[in-house]
């Protein structure tokens, strides 16, 4: 599945090259359409909420009815379609409507700020937007503030003033007479707009293309282990790029898709696995510490890939979930909004590793002077993909930052070792320095997360400029349940196990709740300035 091939000469690291089984340039849209054509009986989504299932037949039906209406809507290939909403029954073929149209979609979450939902929509100013019914007024609100008309249509439930789902649904068409519009250069036409992470900063809106959508899932083809149908599950909505992926996946390799509207909950998740003998489930490594936090943990018997992402699935995490999946594996995928799914740790794992280069993939690690290095040498993680991400909208020179010379800059530090095994150590942004030593938070978080008791962590710096260095801190959420975890357990672990450059010298601070983005990445931009405001509080000293 996953494998990490070396040129010594070129310095160069390479998934296994693998043939893609449909036209990668044609339309996307018209890929889905074809496959489910050939399986109309088959189930294509549950949804968790109502038991309401759509087969592959339905699913088509409602994505030309949806086509049909959009197309008399007077908007021309290229104009954008905003959505803002939950994973509910219609939206799947709201999705594959634009793309059979050539209209790019931009999906974010329905728990964006209205600030945050501005922002976005001031940049891909979209001529139609379909939301969820409960944030229509903050979505009316965001396109007033940038005097935009777009027509907004609501999924769910009416609401009185706003067109509603029901009436693209209502219009008459026989699907197999319906004629696809033809989408020129579906390489170079962008497919959806989605949001970069929004970790460290504002997200970019980084544009893909039919091609890249039809590239990124097949490489993953090889994941599935039986010849039972696949049945997925993340909580994620099509605002995050595994929210996409998941929803590609399921339908272009003939597979399940469980869907619900409601946000992460241990329980639930549990609940849905068995309930549904969900096969794949992707979710990050905090939402595998809260399932094991659950007093309603049960054997997740149909499971077989359990992958985590946005983060490491550490050893001491990874070896007690294992014992829940007597079927299965857990595994840790990397990737970007950029360059979709870059590697796996799939068949062969390694502590602290993401694993091995999933097919059709290229990786070089370089020097601030742009050198390539070798095996067991920290630098930035280049990558390039079969088909490049067509670049950040409206901005050429964060593109031209972004790709250069065919290689996408992830902004990631980290390594390959000498059997190929990847290694992500921090994003350059999140590096701290003391007296010239480069300190990495992750490393930090993988030591204080060794700790009973420590159920999430983040590391953070705040520079002292009469010092010259970043002054460390550590915010923990600890489980309540454990009175022998404090600040001086933690620093006595941490600082027995490092070097004097990366001491914990900001302290170790307890915390509720960390501020996160809606699949729940810390947002380390607002942890630095809570203690931001801890420093200027208090005098630190050596």
């Amino acid at each position: 599945m996953s494998s990490s091939n070396y040129n010594e000469n070129d310095k160069i690291w390479s998934g296994e090259k693998q043939q893609i089984i449909y036209n990668s340039y044609m339309n996307a849209g018209q890929l889905i359409l074809n496959v489910l054509k050939n399986t109309p009986e088959r189930i294509a989504q549950i949804s968790a909420d109502t038991n309401s299932s759509l087969t592959c037949h339905e699913m088509r039906v409602r994505t030309v009815k949806i086509a049909k209406y959009l197309s008399s809507f007077g908007i021309k290939q290229g104009d954008v379609v905003g959505i803002v909403a939950s994973n509910t029954e219609h939206l799947a073929p709201v999705v594959f409507a634009c793309l059979v149209l050539g209209y790019p979609f931009n999906p974010l979450a329905p728990v964006m700020t209205e600030f945050d939902i501005t922002y976005m929509f001031s940049k891909t100013k979209p001529k139609l937007i379909i939301c969820d019914s409960t944030v229509v007024k903050i979505v009316q609100n965001a396109v007033d503030t940038i005097r935009n008309n777009a027509q907004i249509y609501t999924l769910i439930d009416k609401v009185e003033g706003y067109e509603f789902i029901d009436d693209m649904l209502c219009t008459e068409v026989d699907e197999t007479k319906f004629k696809l519009p033809h989408v020129e250069h579906a390489a170079n036409s962008i497919a959806i707009i989605l949001c970069s992470s929004g970790t460290t900063g504002l997200p970019k809106a980084v544009c893909k293309s039919h091609s890249q959508i039809i590239n990124m899932i097949f490489p993953l083809w090889n994941l599935k282990k039986s010849n039972e149908q696949e049945i997925f599950f993340n909580f994620s909505t099509l605002y995050w790029a595994t929210g996409v992926i998941f929803l590609f996946m399921s339908t272009l390799y003939g597979g399940r898709r469980i869907i619900t509207r409601r946000s992460f909950d241990p329980d639930l998740l549990i609940e849905i696995c068995n309930r549904y003998k969900v096969t794949t489930v992707l979710a990050p490594p905090s939402s595998i510490a809260g399932m094991l936090q659950s007093k309603n943990m049960k054997i997740l018997k149909s499971v077989e890939i359990f992958i985590g992402t946005g983060g490491i699935v550490g050893k001491q995490l990874c070896n007690a979930f294992a014992s829940y999946l007597p079927n299965g594996i857990i595994c840790t995928a990397y990737g970007s909004s950029e360059a979709d799914f870059i590697s796996l740790s799939f068949n062969e794992q390694r502590e602290n590793s993401v694993g091995k280069l999933i097919p059709n993939i290229q990786i070089k690690i370089i020097d601030e002077a742009g050198n390539n290095l070798g095996p067991n040498i920290k630098g930035e993680i280049c990558v390039k993909p079969k088909e490049l991400f067509l670049g950040y909208l409206h901005e050429p020179e964060m593109t031209k930052q972004g790709i250069k010379d065919g290689w996408i800059h992830s902004g990631d530090i980290g390594y390959f070792d000498e059997d190929g095994f990847l290694y992500v150590v921090d994003r350059i942004k999140d590096m701290l320095k003391f007296n010239s030593f480069q300190v990495y938070p992750s490393e930090l978080e993988t030591i204080v997360n060794e700790i009973d008791g420590v159920i999430a962590s983040c590391v953070v710096g705040v520079y002292e400029e009469h010092k010259g260095n970043d002054l460390i801190f550590a915010f923990i959420i600890k489980d309540p349940s454990n009175h022998e975890i404090t600040e001086e357990t933690v620093m006595s672990y941490v600082h027995g196990k490092v070097m004097h450059a990366k001491k914990l010298r900001g302290g170790v601070h307890f915390i509720d709740k960390f501020p996160t983005t809606p699949s729940g990445k810390i947002k380390r931009v607002e942890v630095k300035e809570i203690a931001q405001n801890i420093c200027n509080k208090m005098n630190f000293i050596d």
